[in-house]
Formats: structure tokens, C-alpha cells, sequence
């Protein structure tokens, strides 16, 4: 492994790394997080107000872990993260030893601002190619993650036939959920402290200090998810594998569908950084949640679809309506299974009455069939 072959990923590295740098010195300058904000607020009540317009705000650090000491901290960590950095450039042989500490170093980063959040992914990205070297980087777990995001047609065809995969499957499954979990039991923490408050304190620290609550009981969704995350991925790769293969005949087997669903999942896992933005109250509860949400899921409905065309081997008429009758019936069975389960602080929405998501049910699966997915012409 030479210095040559690991400067891109090692440049990744550094770029996250100055990133840190410059935002652990400005919240150390500032006493404070780096909070932005759409529009000025002149009193609390315009945020709290039944009445009040859209207002949002962004925070990159939280407050009660930047402040005096912890500055110093920070600074210190992101100088042995560049130590830790130059080190593995110098030394490529220690890319074991180096690479997860510089991993686990960049995740802490979080709570100063993680480099504004891109040079923390940038730090992980860097690492995880270093540490699987000399497994190209797009042939990699992480890679194969972001190729996920980047919805490449190409990452399905290489999954397919393709044996050792299952496992990172399982592990993506897994780090989706948690992470998805973990952001909504912070965000519905936070909301319903924000909420709740009989004197505004609360609404304060938050939305105007940028202060996050933090209690064991956010953990809930995270660790929950877990439990039900496995089961939701076999229920759902077992219809496609049912509806795509053996109606409406696909050329898969039901390992290859498992993988390339677990793939399609990635996005999912942005629902994480849905505690960095806080709105004004009328929005607090649907407006953010519902568009981070909507934008995640519907990233990974596409992700499904071009999953099951390539996978399946169908035209892309098929392969949409594949992914509409089988999300149907996974939705139906979402709806009597496991919604009925109460997660504390989870988020989820529901369509009243009830009727309504039936109706739109049946309207979708009605629609794939009509798009021909069980005809063998």
C-alpha cells in the first residue's frame, strides 16, 4: 500500500479534518453553538404563537458541550485527529489501528458541529476506504453505501450472483434503523419538551440557544427499531421475491433481492440529522418531519425500483409495479402489525379515517397491476 494509492481517501481525510478545525474554532470564538436562522426573531412568542409563519433553524454544535472547558477539548481532539491522520498517511500499514479511531473520533465530533457535518462524513468516508484497502473504494462497504445514494444502476448488477454479501446487508440494515431511530427519538424528545413547557424555558434553549435534551428515553426508537428492522426487510425482499419472481417472472434468487433491498434502505438513514433543524411551533410536529420523511422514503422507493429491474431482470413498467404491489401489502401489514406497537417517541403519521389509506391502497395496487406486472409478454 503505497502513499500514492491511499492520497484520495487520505485528502478526504484532511479536508474533514480542517473542516473541524475551522468549526471548533468558531464555536470557541462564539461561547457557543453556530446557529443560523431563516429570519430574525424578535420575541420567543413569535416562535410559539398558533399563528406563527415558517421559522427554522439550523445548529451546528449543542449547547452544554461547547462552552469554556469544552472548547479546549474539542481543539484537542481535532488535533489528535490530525495527528491520527498524518500518522496513517506516513505509516499506511497501521490503516487497522488508525482508521476505526479516526472513525470513532469523527462521530464524536458531532456535538461541537462535526466540521459542519461534512468533514465528519468526510473523515468517515476517507477511513473506511484506508481500512479496506486495497479493496477498491467503490467495491467497499461504505462505497457501495454512497453508490446506494447516488441510485447506481450498476451497484445492483454487481450485487447480484455475487456471494459474502448478506452480512453487510445486515450490518446496513441495522445502522439504518439505529440511526434513523436515534434521530427521531431526539427530534420527538425535544418537541415535546418544547411543547409541553408551561414557562417557554424549554422553547428557549432550543430553538433560540440551540440547546439539545438529552435522556435515555430517546434511545428507545433506536434500540426498538432493531427488533423489528430485520423483520420488516425479510417481510418486504420475500414479496418482491414472491410478486417479482414468481408472477411476474423475474430471474432472481431471494438472497440477491434481500441484498439490494437492504441497499435501497441507505437513505433512510439521513433521517438522523432530522434534531440539527427545529421550527417555529405550528411546524414543530408535521412541516420539518413530514418533509424529511417524505424526501427519505421516496429516496428509497426509487432506489426499490431500480433494486428490483436490475436485479429482477424486468422492464421498467414491471419493476415499478412490483415495488407498488408489494409496498402495498407491506404497508397493509405495517398498518396491523407493528403500527399498533407504541414506541415512545418514535414518528410516525397516520391518514384519518382510516378508509383513506385503504382507499390510497388499493388505488396503487390497482395501478401495478394495470402497468402489466404480471403480464409474460
Amino acid at each position: 500500500m503505497t502513499q500514492e494509492k491511499t492520497f484520495k481517501p487520505f485528502a478526504l481525510i484532511l479536508t474533514g479534518n480542517i473542516l473541524m478545525l475551522i468549526n471548533a474554532l468558531t464555536v470557541a470564538a462564539n461561547w457557543g453553538p453556530i446557529l443560523l436562522y431563516s429570519s430574525p426573531v424578535k420575541s420567543l412568542d413569535m416562535l410559539m404563537s398558533d399563528s406563527s409563519p415558517f421559522w427554522m433553524r439550523i445548529a451546528f454544535g449543542v449547547k452544554g458541550f461547547v462552552e469554556g472547558t469544552w472548547s479546549l477539548l474539542w481543539l484537542i481532539l481535532v488535533g489528535v485527529l490530525l495527528y491520527c491522520t498524518l500518522t496513517l498517511y506516513m505509516k499506511p500499514i497501521l490503516r487497522t489501528f488508525l482508521s476505526p479511531i479516526i472513525i470513532i473520533l469523527s462521530s464524536i465530533s458531532i456535538f461541537y458541529g462535526g466540521g459542519f457535518i461534512i468533514g465528519m462524513l468526510l473523515c468517515i468516508v476517507g477511513s473506511a476506504i484506508i481500512f479496506e484497502w486495497p479493496t477498491p473504494p467503490k467495491f467497499t462497504f461504505l462505497g457501495r453505501i454512497v453508490r446506494a445514494f447516488k441510485l447506481e444502476a450498476n451497484l445492483y448488477q454487481e450485487i447480484k450472483g455475487k456471494k459474502g454479501l448478506m452480512k453487510q446487508a445486515v450490518y446496513l440494515i441495522l445502522l439504518v434503523n439505529i440511526l434513523s431511530g436515534l434521530g427521531s427519538g431526539i427530534y420527538a424528545f425535544n418537541v415535546e419538551k418544547i411543547l409541553n413547557a408551561q414557562d417557554g424555558d424549554a422553547a428557549l434553549k432550543n430553538l433560540l440557544l440551540g440547546e439539545i435534551f438529552l435522556d435515555i428515553p430517546v434511545l428507545t426508537p433506536a434500540f426498538t427499531y432493531i427488533g423489528l428492522a430485520v423483520m420488516k426487510w425479510i417481510i418486504l425482499s420475500l414479496l418482491i421475491y414472491i410478486i417479482g419472481v414468481k408472477l411476474a417472472g423475474g430471474k432472481a434468487a431471494f438472497e440477491d433481492i434481500a441484498i439490494g433491498v437492504s441497499f435501497a434502505y441507505a437513505p433512510i438513514s439521513l433521517q438522523f440529522f432530522m434534531p440539527f433543524i427545529f421550527t417555529s411551533k405550528p411546524h414543530l410536529s408535521f412541516t420539518w418531519p413530514s418533509i424529511m420523511l417524505a424526501i427519505t422514503n421516496l429516496w428509497m422507493v426509487i432506489g426499490l425500483i431500480l433494486a428490483t429491474r436490475v436485479i429482477l431482470e424486468l422492464p421498467s413498467n414491471k419493476a415499478l409495479g412490483v415495488v407498488l404491489i408489494a409496498g402495498c401489502i407491506y404497508l397493509f401489514m405495517n398498518l396491523t402489525l407493528f403500527e399498533p406497537i407504541n414506541i415512545p417517541y418514535s414518528i410516525r403519521f397516520f391518514f384519518e379515517p382510516e378508509e383513506v389509506t385503504l382507499l390510497v391502497i388499493s388505488c396503487l395496487t390497482t395501478f401495478g397491476v394495470l402497468l402489466g406486472t404480471f403480464s409474460r409478454q
